[in-house]
């Protein structure tokens, strides 16, 4: 008995630590792809664009 709930500790365990894994790979990945806040908030955008251009609702 005690084997097997020992057994299933270490399974439990090592599923949480591939668990966080996984999150912190998630996390970093995301994280790399995202856009550079700090320097859109300095450098603001290259242009006006007005929103008819942006949005064409009906043709």
């Amino acid at each position: 008995m005690f084997n097997r709930h020992r057994s299933s500790l270490v399974v439990t365990a090592l599923a949480c630590l591939l668990g966080l894994g996984a999150g912190m790979v998630a996390v970093s990945a995301l994280g790399s792809a995202a856009p550079d806040d700090a320097r859109a908030a300095t450098t603001g955008p290259a242009s006006q664009v007005s929103s008819s251009e942006l949005l064409s609702y009906g043709g």
